[in-house]
C-alpha cells in the first residue's frame, strides 16, 4: 500500500513538473506567486498601429497572444522554415515595392508549408483557391498546380494584396479581404459604415486575422525573447540552396524516367517543384529548379532542353496581360492582328482582364520587342521565345545578365542555335 501510494505520488508530482515546464513560455513560478509575461506595448502591421486603447481590441490581442506563445511546437517548426521562404519573399517584397510584413501572412496561411492544403481547396504557401489562382495568373489544373509554385504564387499573393489595398485604403483591410473575399469585406463596411479594420465586427476567423499575423510577427522576430534558442544548422535550408534554373521542352511522358536520365529520381525532381502533378510534363517551356551536380544532357542550365523543330514555321506564346494593357497594345507589341487573337483564344470581344493569359502565335525569326517586366529573368525571356541568353545579349549589346525592369529587348522569336 505504502510502495502504491508512493508510486502515485511520484507520478503526480512528474506530472506538475512537465505542465510547468510546457507553460514556462507564460509565466514563471517564484515563491508560489505567478509571474505572467506582459502583453507588449505596441503591435503594428505593414506600419499601421493596433490600437490597443480600444478594450476588445486590446483583450483580442491577449488571446491570441497567450495562445500562441503557449503553443512552442508549432511556432518552433514555423521558425524552422522561415529561412527556407522568408529570404525569397524579402527580396520580392521589395522589388514589387510592398511592406516586409506581408510575408506573414504566408505563415497565418500556411505554417510556411509549400504542401499545406485546405478543406476549402485552397493550397500552397499563400492559401489561393483554384478560382483566385487562376485570377491572379496563376496555372491551375490536372498536369500543373502553380499555387504550389513559390515563386510564382507569391508574386501573385503580392500582387493580389497590393490590388485590395488600393481599392481599400489600408493593408490591415486589404489583408482581410484577402482571407474573407473583397466583396464580403466592402458589404461589411457597407453596413457598418465604417472602413478601419478595428472598427468592424467581423466573422470570428477574420475579426482575429490581423492579430494572429502580429503575433507571429512578434514572436519570429524576437525567437530569443520567447526562449527559441536555434543554432544556424537547426533552420531549414533556403529552398533553392545549391540549385540551378533548367529550361525543359516539353512534353515529356515519363518524368520519372526522364529523371533518371539525368542522373537523379522524380522525388528531387517532385520536391524542388512542387507545382508538377502529375509524371509528366505538358507541351511548353517548362523551368525546374534542380541541384547544381545534376547536369541536363544535352543543354546548358543559361539555354532550353531540347531544340525548334526544323519543320516548324510557328509556335505560341502565353502572354499574361498587365495593368493598362489593352488588346490592341497587346497585338500591335507582338505585330498580329486583334482578330487573330481574338481567334486563337476563342474570345467574342476585344475586352481582356487583368491576369488573363493569351495564346500568340509567332513565326519563327520574327522581330519582337519585349518589354521587361517585374520578375523577368534572361532565363525566362529566352525560354519564352525559344532563344539562348547568348543571343539576347548579341542582339541588344548586353555585357551582363541584368536587365531592368522597362528596358526594351530586341528578339528574334525561335532563333536558338
Amino acid at each position: 500500500m505504502i510502495i502504491k501510494t508512493f508510486i502515485t505520488l511520484f507520478c503526480f508530482l512528474i506530472s506538475v513538473q512537465q505542465d510547468e515546464s510546457k507553460n514556462s513560455s507564460i509565466h514563471s513560478g517564484i515563491n508560489n506567486k505567478i509571474f505572467i509575461r506582459a502583453l507588449p506595448d505596441t503591435f503594428s502591421f505593414c506600419g499601421e498601429r493596433v490600437p490597443l486603447e480600444i478594450p476588445d481590441v486590446k483583450e483580442r490581442m491577449e488571446d491570441i497572444y497567450y495562445s500562441r506563445i503557449g503553443n512552442d511546437d508549432r511556432i518552433f517548426l514555423q521558425l524552422k522554415r522561415t529561412r527556407r521562404y522568408f529570404p525569397l519573399f524579402e527580396k520580392i517584397l521589395k522589388e514589387m515595392d510592398a511592406p516586409d510584413d506581408l510575408k506573414y501572412l504566408s505563415v497565418a496561411e500556411s505554417s510556411l508549408r509549400i504542401d499545406a492544403y485546405s478543406n476549402a481547396d485552397a493550397a500552397g504557401l499563400w492559401q489561393f483557391i483554384p478560382s483566385t489562382g487562376k485570377l491572379w495568373g496563376l496555372r491551375v489544373d490536372k498536369q500543373i498546380d502553380e499555387r504550389f509554385h513559390v515563386e510564382k504564387s507569391t508574386r501573385a499573393a503580392i500582387r493580389m494584396l497590393k490590388s485590395l489595398r488600393a481599392e481599400l485604403g489600408s493593408w490591415s483591410l486589404a489583408a482581410a479581404a484577402y482571407n474573407n473575399g473583397l466583396a464580403n469585406i466592402n458589404r461589411v463596411i457597407k453596413e457598418q459604415k465604417e472602413n478601419n479594420y478595428f472598427d468592424l465586427f467581423l466573422n470570428k476567423e477574420t475579426r482575429n486575422y490581423i492579430f494572429h499575423i502580429v503575433v507571429m510577427k512578434e514572436i519570429l522576430d524576437h525567437p530569443h525573447d520567447y526562449g527559441y534558442v536555434l543554432a544556424d544548422n537547426d533552420y531549414h535550408l533556403p529552398y533553392d540552396e545549391s540549385t540551378h534554373l533548367i529550361t525543359v521542352a516539353g512534353p515529356v511522358s515519363d518524368l520519372g524516367q526522364w529523371a533518371k536520365d539525368q542522373g537523379t529520381n522524380y522525388k528531387t525532381v517532385k520536391l524542388h517543384n512542387y507545382w508538377i502533378m502529375k509524371n509528366v510534363l505538358p507541351d511548353g517551356y517548362w523551368e525546374l529548379i534542380l541541384p547544381k551536380e545534376i547536369k541536363i544532357s544535352g543543354s546548358r542550365p543559361d539555354t532550353t532542353y531540347g531544340a525548334v523543330s526544323t519543320t516548324e514555321t510557328s509556335f505560341f506564346i502565353e502572354h499574361i496581360v498587365q495593368e493598362g494593357e489593352s488588346l490592341n497594345k497587346i497585338a500591335k507589341q507582338y505585330d498580329v492582328p486583334v482578330s487573330d487573337i481574338l481567334k486563337w483564344n476563342n474570345l467574342k470581344s476585344d475586352v481582356v482582364f487583368l491576369n488573363a493569359r493569351l495564346k500568340i502565335e509567332l513565326t519563327i525569326s520574327k522581330r519582337i520587342v519585349h518589354y521587361v517586366r517585374t520578375g523577368d529573368t534572361l532565363i525566362r525571356i529566352a525560354a519564352l521565345y525559344r532563344v539562348s541568353q547568348d543571343q539576347i545579349k548579341e542582339w541588344n549589346k548586353l555585357t551582363g545578365d541584368v536587365i531592368s525592369v522597362g528596358k526594351s529587348l530586341t528578339i528574334y522569336a525561335g532563333s536558338v542555335d
